[in-house]
């Protein structure tokens, strides 16, 4: 999340793309990368084997998340990601799983100015210019936007409070039961 706070745009002369997401979109954001910013180098962090189809491989690398799967070697890729000086962290954010782990460590981690792409390969600069985006982005992912919306959040907000009310309906019980019990002898002792 490094230069979270200025709203200016970084240039394109190293990016690393996360591919955590299709490979569909992964191949539409590389051909708009190179159409745009011909002479820059564009690094690929995937799980899948292969590369996109649009993949230029003289002009970047591909790096399997695979190839590191314990925490050792996982470190060892972000040491090896730090010291490439990226200037664009590009991640795919298109609501599949691929990656989640990798694409928020990374965001945090390496120093490079974040581009966060949905899955029909529109983008936003992740600055505080674009947190409206960001929180309608994070809404739809959580299933907060659209219809019924409005009762999912009033369920979450009425959770504590019902919790409560039932806590205190049980221990009412129970109290009353045992008081019942102390007071209430056998008969016929």
């Amino acid at each position: 999340m490094f230069r979270f706070l200025s709203r200016s745009a970084a240039p394109f002369t190293r990016v690393l793309l996360v591919e955590s997401g299709s490979r569909s979109i992964a191949d539409k954001v590389l051909a708009s990368l190179y159409e745009r910013h011909s002479s820059g180098t564009v690094d690929l962090l995937s799980y899948l084997d292969g590369a996109p189809a649009s993949f230029r491989a003289e002009q970047g690398q591909v790096l399997r998340s695979f190839n590191y799967p314990s925490r050792a070697g996982r470190r060892e890729l972000v040491r090896e990601l730090r010291s490439r000086r990226y200037d664009v962290l590009a991640i795919i954010c298109s609501g599949e799983p691929y990656l989640a782990r990798y694409k928020f460590a990374l965001a945090a981690l390496v120093p490079a100015k974040v581009l966060v792409i949905n899955e029909n390969a529109d983008y936003f600069w992740l600055n505080r210019g674009s947190f409206g985006i960001l929180c309608k982005l994070v809404a739809a992912r959580a299933g907060l936007a659209g219809e019924g919306s409005s009762r999912i959040v009033a369920r979450i907000a009425a959770f504590p409070f019902i919790l409560i009310f039932l806590l205190a309906f049980a221990a009412r019980v129970h109290l009353m039961r045992q008081v019942r019990l102390l007071f209430h002898h056998p008969r016929g002792a």
